[in-house]
């Protein structure tokens, strides 16, 4: 069902309102399943302190080096 305002291509207040609370309602979960990943991600884009050494994935695996 089409109303008059959707045939105009002008959206009501009604549905940018509905899809805005429907936008909002998954910013939580975004936020909870994203901020570790973040994280992590500024960590490796940044780099190490000066004077540290290099990290990579490798250095956090508790192999011995031969």
């Amino acid at each position: 069902m089409l109303s008059v305002s959707s045939r105009t291509g002008k959206k009501t207040t009604d549905d940018i309102q509905r899809r805005l609370q429907s936008v909002l309602g998954y910013t939580p979960y975004a936020i909870y399943f994203g901020f570790v990943p973040f994280v992590i991600y500024l960590g490796f884009k940044l780099g190490p302190d000066p004077g540290t050494p290099e990290f990579s994935l490798m250095n956090l695996l508790p192999i011995e080096e031969i």
